[in-house]
């Protein structure tokens, strides 16, 4: 059986034996952005994937600066992050929101790779969900899903299992299932 994370994090430590430093490097990098999109199979490939990203090349530490984040030219208030992982959550209300929070600045004081996720929340009816001016497009849904969680009886009735419709977005990036 073929699992592409073992593989690569294999040639992670082969090349780390070679001494080749930058190809490492670029090794991790992979590893990295491919788990920003997908999943990772087994334990067993995730294991190994922390034990060449961590043990093989340049070193992560934890005591590193965080990144500088410029929201709307405000800072982000980082001093709560996650120790280890530096992961941190800011949210605001809509009443604190205003269009110069579109423009966001990250500046990356580290000589490794960072990454992380910003993002707006609204609801909206899944009918008035119209097409943006960018590479997410929705799509109308094809299909329902079975919502057996309502399933339910009441006296000699059963109540029918609802439908749910499935909203889809076509994307420019490749996902493999799951992960989200």
């Amino acid at each position: 059986h073929e699992n592409n994370i073992e593989t690569q994090s294999l040639i992670v430590e082969a090349f780390q034996e070679m001494g080749m430093k930058n190809e490492v490097e670029e090794l991790k990098i992979w590893l990295i952005k491919n788990r920003q999109s997908n999943r990772w199979a087994t334990t067993k490939a995730t294991t190994e994937a922390c034990y060449a990203m961590f043990l093989c090349g340049n070193k992560i530490k934890a005591t590193e600066p965080l990144c500088k984040i410029i929201i709307g030219g405000k800072t982000a208030d980082t001093k709560n992050a996650e120790a280890g992982t530096g992961y941190f959550k800011q949210s605001w209300q809509a009443h604190e929101m205003d269009k110069k929070m579109a423009k966001i600045t990250v500046a990356n004081p580290n000589d490794h790779i960072s990454y992380g996720a910003v993002y707006r929340q609204y609801f909206e009816d899944l009918d008035k969900v119209v097409a943006a001016d960018n590479k997410l497009q929705p799509r109308p849904p094809r299909d329902n899903f079975r919502d057996r969680s309502a399933s339910r009886r009441q006296g000699d009735c059963k109540v029918r299992n609802p439908h749910r419709p499935r909203p889809r977005i076509r994307t420019p990036q490749r996902y493999e299932g799951g992960g989200f």
